[in-house]
């Protein structure tokens, strides 16, 4: 019951303008546009260009492997859903964890519409969070006894891609993939969403 309740308010929070709507359109943009980036695409919008730079880039069109196809694919189907308009003009992304999701090998998607869950007191150790959904990947992050750790990205098999605060502190500590199975783990003191 209160996971229905939670999920119907970041429903109705999504569609109200300049809030977790914004950031789901964003989130969107930013990772169909890493993933063009990275294929060699040349960037010719303001916000194109500030976010990515074109340093190397090919040119104005690019092949991509077939599961980039897929993912773009499915990306675009999401914002073409809400209709997320992403305003190209300006030269910055309103995204908390940014610098960290340049570094990251593998890119996160975000759940429907922003819609997630925290974790509010981490009981468990010290964790990385690493730059891929895979063991050897680099630590980009990390997770501290005590932080709040927020889920709002689908995931990847027993992957989740996840953003944290420091207890006490608004705003965002470290973000990255951690291999976890949050359904069965109580590792939290209380979790929200």
């Amino acid at each position: 019951m209160k996971r229905d309740l939670c999920a119907a308010l970041f429903s109705v929070i999504a569609f109200l303008p300049g809030t977790a709507l914004a950031g789901y359109c964003e989130d969107l943009w930013f990772t169909r546009n890493a993933i063009l980036d990275r294929a060699g695409i040349c960037f010719g919008t303001p916000l194109g260009q500030a976010v990515f730079d074109n340093t190397g880039c090919t040119g104005s069109s690019v092949n991509l492997a077939p599961q980039f196809i897929s993912l773009v694919n499915r990306i675009n189907e999401a914002e073409a859903l809400v209709p997320c308009r992403i305003d190209t003009s300006k030269t910055q992304l309103d995204l908390k964890d940014l610098a960290i999701r340049q570094r990251l090998v593998a890119l996160p998607i975000p759940e429907e519409r922003g819609q997630g869950y925290g974790c509010v007191g981490w009981l468990g150790p010290a964790v990385s969070l690493l730059d891929n959904h895979d063991p050897q990947g680099q630590a980009v992050g990390r997770i501290d006894p005590g932080d709040t750790v927020y889920h709002f990205h689908l995931p990847v098999g027993d992957w989740s891609y996840v953003t944290t605060e420091a207890p006490g502190r608004v705003g965002l500590k470290s973000a990255g993939w951690i291999q976890r199975n949050w359904g069965t783990q109580n590792m939290c003191a209380q979790q929200a969403g």
